[in-house]
């Protein structure tokens, strides 16, 4: 028997009462509970389309499935009317599962899941697209191998994390050692970038989107450290092409691997502002020793018209000890 005449057989058999619907189609009302043999389909849908949408049971390998088949470009809407409009709303040229708003009088009010042949892709035609977790938990979670991506198709896209005015926002990753966060933490008004725990904190790299998966080889360290680097190739020509600023535990560090420092200042505004200690008795900011080594300081002693100088931490020539030169070289008399 063929399997057109094997599902007119079944349909009868499931003896359905038909209610009048609108034009183009009819609601299938089941008088009972009826089975289908493996492989017969009940096929639902209006005279536009070729072929009908299919519900199925489908033996097809090494997994059976139930199966709902729709036309490209058809899908399965979860909506309050059926009489609505939909055109352009959903998921063109895919086939969608979707779910619309009970606002008939918005017909663009859907949000679908479907696949282009490259991604999956979940879309809405209005207004934004919000997940939300249980109150207390506030975690959506993101597995592993996975990206967070916005393309701009010529428009602008936003992704954003909201929490209560007073509560936290998060942005997380874990690995095998520590979590690493992107923290919005609304009780004191700060923005936090944590990454990994004392003795294992990751650096944080500013670099171009061409050497974004590239090994720039910094290690771990027991502070933060921000890095930025130069548009060269970091695993080659540019491996010491970078800065670097962070804090460890006793003084702030700024640091690069190629070149000499440059600070540049507005014209008419070059200078560079040393710290200054204007005092009838100057006091030595801090102990000159091998640790401060080319610190320098602007004094001034205001009481007995002396001139005021700079005086740089170091050794004068031949002289094993660390003392405050001027710049001649000579000892600073302040101290």
């Amino acid at each position: 028997m063929q399997r057109s005449a094997i599902l007119l057989v079944a349909v009868l058999a499931a003896v359905p009462a038909w209610a009048g619907g609108p034009e183009g189609g009819a609601v299938l009302t089941p008088a009972s509970v009826s089975h289908y043999p493996d492989d017969v389909a009940v096929t639902l849908g209006g005279t536009r389309l070729s072929p009908q949408c299919r519900i199925e049971w489908d033996t097809t390998g090494a997994e059976d499935t139930g199966q709902i088949t729709c036309p490209t470009g058809s899908g399965l809407l979860l909506s309050s009317d059926a009489s609505v409009d939909r055109s352009g709303s959903v998921a063109p040229g895919a086939t969608y599962l979707g779910v619309c708003s009970d606002d008939a009088a918005s017909p663009t009010e859907c949000v679908t899941l479907s696949h282009d042949g490259t991604d999956a892709v979940l879309a809405q035609a209005s207004g934004g697209l919000r997940l939300t977790a249980a109150a207390g938990s506030g975690t959506v979670s993101i597995l592993e191998n996975a990206t967070i991506g916005r393309t701009n198709a010529g428009g602008a896209g936003t992704l954003q994390l909201q929490s209560a005015l007073a509560g936290t926002s998060t942005l997380s990753y874990t690995d095998a050692v520590a979590d690493h966060q992107w923290r919005w933490d609304g009780s004191v008004a700060e923005m936090r970038l944590a990454l990994g725990t004392a003795g294992a904190v990751w650096p944080y790299i500013l670099t171009t989107f061409a050497n974004r998966a590239l090994d720039h080889g910094r290690a771990t360290a027991i502070d933060p450290v921000l890095y930025g680097w130069s548009a060269r190739d970091p695993t080659g020509v540019g491996a010491n092409d970078w800065w670097s600023l962070t804090h460890n535990q006793a003084s702030p560090v700024l640091a690069w691997g190629l070149g000499m420092l440059t600070l540049s200042a507005p014209a008419g505004d070059e200078s560079v502002r040393l710290p200054v200690i204007d005092a009838a008795v100057p006091v030595e900011p801090h102990a000159c020793d091998a640790t401060h080594t080319g610190a320098a300081v602007w004094v001034n002693d205001n009481d007995d018209g002396a001139a005021s100088e700079i005086c740089v931490c170091g050794k004068p020539n031949d002289v094993p000890t660390y003392d405050w030169l001027d710049t001649a070289g000579t000892t600073c008399n302040f101290f």
